[in-house]
């Protein structure tokens, strides 16, 4: 093309530039705004889809009529790693792919994958007594068809992958699917959600397979409580592979996850805030959600963050700290440095503002938010034989109609179309 060439393409990738730092600078003001005055997230997302959309649009259509994409000279294409798309090879030359982005603005960079809806716990927040009816062996994704979705978002920028279920590790040959989902191009971070009672004797081949995060499900440190929680006597076998896990420096943050629900949590929260003290692990308390299979929840169960962090405060006082603009969680540590809490507040502090997630079912269908009633099935087509490229399609046609937000609070709220164990935490 020349010098002049040249100097068309490297004003397009700017404009480019712009157009998504002006996205996510938006995104960023809207969660600040949000945090601040949560009743103001109509208004702020209404904002933000009428002005970033149309002005961010307006420079991607002013760069593309410079230069279409893919004419990027390979001298260019060190350039495009740090704008707001990912980088797709072809033969050779640096093309711009567009990010996966929502109607709203939010561009999806995680996914939760759960490989199984089977679980050997029966938490009473979660699922009966007698448990559920599990889904038939064939219609739970493979392996291999994991990987296949995994490799297709991870090409729009989905670079953070969570393994879930039900309980993941019951899954045979769970770390052949980390080994290949470390292996995949974009995949930046790959954790796994677990509830630690298998973890004694997989951590050691997760961690060879590549997994470097881990989160273990603990609600109490009674025996009894615990057993009255779980409807299993397991507290001892998840305490050691949470002591698996630790043995294995690479594996690290390990986060405990507790649900807090009004009534039990009460007097657990200082001795899982101390568990955060002693030991090199995460402490965060999750709000309890309306995903239970029994549909008992109720908004007098919940026992706030604020309510726990006022019991943490009568033992320790607290520090907040930064998180990310996309975290789940509110992070503190204690005053004194010896360890950190979370706290997860979907109920109280609902964060949709910035939610990032997406979440795929053991048996292949996409949802775009945990509470949804809808669901696109990515399994059908794809063991039908479409191609990666109409697979993408279909999941950027399902993301643009992700929820503003969940609704939980609002008067005639729905529960979602599945519990949480069907889902995929």
């Amino acid at each position: 093309m020349g010098v002049a060439g040249s100097g068309l393409e490297l004003v397009a990738d700017v404009v480019r530039y712009v157009a998504g730092l002006l996205l996510r600078t938006v995104s960023r003001v809207v969660g600040l705004v949000f945090r601040v005055a949560p009743g103001a997230l109509d208004l702020a997302f209404a904002l933000k889809a009428l002005v970033a959309r149309c002005v961010a649009g307006l420079l991607l259509d002013l760069s593309f009529d410079l230069i279409p994409i893919g004419h990027v000279n390979p001298p260019l294409g060190c350039l495009i790693w740090s704008f707001p798309a990912r980088r797709a090879e072809n033969a050779g030359y640096a093309v711009f792919v567009e990010p996966l982005a929502d109607s709203w603005g939010r561009e999806i960079k995680s996914l939760r994958v759960s490989v199984t809806d089977k679980c050997n716990f029966r938490c009473t927040y979660c699922m009966p007594a007698e448990g559920l009816i599990w889904l038939p062996k064939q219609e739970v994704l493979t392996f291999e068809e994991i990987a296949r979705l995994v490799r297709v978002m991870a090409g729009m920028g989905v670079s953070e992958i969570r393994l879930t279920g039900g309980e993941p590790l019951v899954r045979r040959d769970l770390p052949e699917l980390v080994r290949m989902l470390t292996a995949t191009p974009g995949v930046d971070d790959l954790s796994l959600t677990t509830n630690g009672v298998l973890l004694d004797r997989l951590a050691a081949p997760l961690v060879e397979a590549g997994l470097r995060r881990v989160n273990v499900s603990l609600d109490s440190l009674s025996h009894v409580k615990f057993a009255e929680i779980t409807r299993r006597d397991a507290l001892d076998a998840v305490l050691r592979g949470l002591e698996a896990a630790e043995a294995h420096p690479e594996l690290r943050p390990i986060k405990v996850n507790c649900v807090a629900v009004k009534g039990f949590t009460e007097d657990e929260v200082p001795a899982l805030a101390a568990l955060a003290r002693r030991k090199p692990y995460v402490v965060r308390f999750i709000e309890f959600m309306p995903l239970d299979a029994d549909e008992a929840w109720e908004d007098d169960k919940v026992l706030t963050g604020a309510e726990i962090r006022a019991i943490v405060e009568r033992h320790w006082p607290l520090e907040e700290i930064p998180a990310k603009a996309s975290s789940t969680a509110r992070r503190f540590r204690f005053a004194d440095g010896r360890g950190e809490l979370g706290f997860i507040n979907p109920v109280s502090e609902p964060f949709c503002s910035t939610c990032d997630r997406i979440r795929l079912t053991a048996d292949g269908h996409l949802r775009t938010c945990l509470f949804s009633r809808r669901e696109w099935d990515l399994k059908t087509p794809m063991r039908a034989g479409v191609s990666d490229a109409q697979l993408a399609t279909l999941v950027r046609q399902a993301v643009a109609q992700k929820e503003l937000k969940h609704r939980i609070s609002d008067p005639g709220f729905t529960r979602a179309s599945r519990s949480m164990s069907q889902i995929g935490g």
